[in-house]
């Protein structure tokens, strides 16, 4: 197992924090390319997402969406363009970044051999966080895992995985969200519970960028739904114009 500093990796975290900024938009993505060898993955993409908004990303399979977020969320450097969150380019600040941002991918990125709860803690301990166990626990019974988040992450059912990558995403309360199908292996209710904390979120002025592949599970959250395919964002609909027959009708989006 990977060893970290705990103390260096809070100072690169806490300290020389900006003062924080909602006159420029939450996400500015600007001509963003990224290639694997000779496949594109993000051709030109332009994106803005303001704040308070919940902005779904739908496509296929290999349309470019997990390498999307992936760059918003600096897992992956892109070859060209530009991306700022609350106006400060990602690459100027990253530590900053990390703190108002809170991201779930298909990696976990838990500790296997600790529990749920002790990953929390170590993230809690991270950012400085006060009164943590109360906020955990709230979290945990919200998504209906907290006698399971106690118990070796290794032991873990994928779905359980996803409520605690979920819960360490928002624990140091976050401005911007970033989820890549964070809403895979959930039942209704957790479905429900999921979609409320979102909307929690959106009532903070917070932003909201969601891929998914399960769009009729947030559709009646969504505010703007974007499609990409081939790298490239060709459409942004408003959720109220989103037509759900295209769904129905094109079983590469949904």
């Amino acid at each position: 197992m990977q060893i970290f500093n705990l103390e260096s990796l809070k100072m690169q975290i806490n300290n020389n924090i900006p003062k924080f900024n909602r006159s420029e938009p939450a996400i500015l993505a600007y001509n963003i390319n990224k290639n694997f060898g000779r496949s594109i993955a993000l051709n030109n993409i332009n994106l803005e997402v303001k704040w308070g908004e919940i902005f779904i990303l739908i496509g296929p399979n290999g349309s470019g969406k997990s390498t999307l977020i992936k760059t918003l969320s600096m897992l992956s450097t892109p070859d060209s363009g530009y991306i700022k969150i609350a106006g400060i380019n990602i690459k100027n600040r990253p530590s900053y970044i990390r703190r108002i941002t809170g991201t779930v991918t298909h990696n976990s990125f838990l500790y296997e051999q600790l529990s749920g709860f002790e990953n929390l803690i170590f993230t809690a301990k991270l950012f400085n966080l006060k009164n943590y166990e109360i906020n955990i626990e709230k979290l945990a019974r919200k998504l209906d895992i907290y006698t399971q988040i106690f118990d070796p992450i290794y032991t873990m059912s994928h779905g359980t995985k996803k409520k605690l990558s979920l819960i360490k995403s928002i624990l140091h309360e976050p401005k911007v969200l970033i989820f890549d199908e964070v809403d895979s292996s959930l039942d209704i209710k957790s479905q429900n519970n999921l979609n409320n904390i979102i909307l929690e979120h959106k009532k903070l002025n917070n932003c909201i960028f969601f891929a998914t592949h399960n769009i009729k599970n947030v559709l009646e959250i969504a505010d703007k739904i974007g499609v990409i395919e081939n790298g490239k964002i060709n459409k942004i609909f408003l959720s109220k114009d989103f037509d759900e027959k295209l769904i129905e009708s094109n079983d590469s989006i949904n």
